[in-house]
């Protein structure tokens, strides 16, 4: 019969000490993410079975989590991080249930926290909330019930989620103000397109861009123009501010805008051709930065946001018994510039590990 395995094997097999293979294996903190997962691993791969004593607290096993957030291109790569960081606890039988809404609706989102709330099927809820106002009440009874939240790509800061993942909003449109007002002479005019004002951080991204060219006023807004998150209204009024009023740049705050915009501008560059950087990234937006119809994108990494979104609320249900006493965080991920010359350096999908530290 072959000899029991111990948490002193698990250690002597990893190179990692036995106080640190214990506090993994019992769901406690000061442990790493990353090393939770190789050790967690590694128990079960050497056949590792817990002796279970008065008051155990094990990695809790079976969980089902909810990941709600829209349904186009830009969250697709959202949910292909998630997918892989549910496939790395594979030992542990997670199931990450993705529930997507049409467009932005927060009357699907309402509907979905509901059923959360009422049916109690699911240990933990990640969201990409768009509306503040209607979806707020709603987490923090998840909250209080003891089901903790993650927020993504946009939060909602004065609820009481658990942890916000995504780019600092603020900072984003504050950078790109910048940048304009490095690149443009005085007294350029710059037109806002503006989507879903109700989201957040598509609307601190609005905020962030208005309050620097406030404080640093070398550039005028000559309007601010709502495009509903579609790529063919984004299209109509940039093609109509190119056509009318020529204004010398765009600011827009979000995907489809860019794309929609873009498209305004390849087709009419020749009559005029304001200065646009955009947001996020696809093969529509990559094409747009090789031709030099736009100067470049601002990167937030979805990738890792979907990922680090799993690994954040597994650990956080792991931690159930003191989730009250933990205190409310954001984890801010670099926006990253791309433009033409580093254009083919972006890949996303290759960088998954990072290390969340228990609170």
């Amino acid at each position: 019969m072959a000899d029991k395995v111990t948490l002193k094997n698990i250690s002597d097999t990893l190179g990692i000490s036995i106080a640190t293979v214990h506090r993994a294996l019992s769901g406690k903190d000061r442990v790493s993410i990353k090393t939770r997962d190789r050790i967690i691993q590694c128990a079960s791969e050497m056949g590792y079975q817990p002796t279970f004593l008065a008051n155990p607290a094990p990695v809790r096993y079976k969980m089902n989590f909810a990941f709600i957030c829209p349904d186009n291109l830009f969250y697709q790569e959202i949910i292909h991080g998630a997918k892989t960081a549910t496939s790395e606890y594979g030992t542990t039988g997670l199931t990450t249930h993705f529930l997507s809404a049409p467009d932005y609706s927060p009357e699907t989102q309402m509907q979905q926290l509901r059923a959360i709330i009422n049916e109690k099927n699911y240990d933990g809820v990640a969201i990409c909330p768009t509306h503040t106002m209607l979806l707020n009440p709603l987490i923090n009874s998840l909250v209080e019930a003891g089901i903790p939240v993650v927020t993504f790509n946009n939060d909602i800061s004065e609820s009481k989620r658990n942890c916000f993942i995504g780019e600092e909003p603020l900072v984003s449109g504050s950078f790109t103000a910048q940048l304009y007002s490095m690149i443009l002479p005085s007294n350029s005019t710059v037109a806002i397109l503006q989507s879903l004002v109700s989201a957040e951080g598509l609307r601190l991204r609005i905020k962030g861009f208005e309050d620097y060219i406030h404080n640093n006023p070398k550039l005028k807004i000559s309007g601010k123009y709502d495009f509903f998150d579609s790529i063919e209204n984004a299209y109509k009024i940039a093609r109509e501010l190119l056509l009318s009023t020529k204004v010398d740049a765009i600011f827009i705050n979000s995907m489809m805008g860019t794309i929609g915009a873009s498209k305004a501008i390849s087709e009419l560059k020749h009559h005029y051709h304001p200065l646009l950087i955009g947001y996020d990234m696809n093969n529509d937006i990559k094409g747009f930065i090789k031709s030099n119809v736009i100067l470049g994108t601002l990167l937030q990494s979805p990738v890792r946001q979907g990922y680090l979104v799993v690994k954040k609320l597994f650990e956080l249900c792991n931690m159930k018994d003191r989730l009250k006493t933990i205190k409310r965080n954001a984890i801010y991920l670099p926006i990253q510039l791309i433009l033409k010359s580093n254009l083919e350096q972006n890949n996303d999908y290759e960088v998954f590990h990072y290390s969340i530290e228990s609170e």
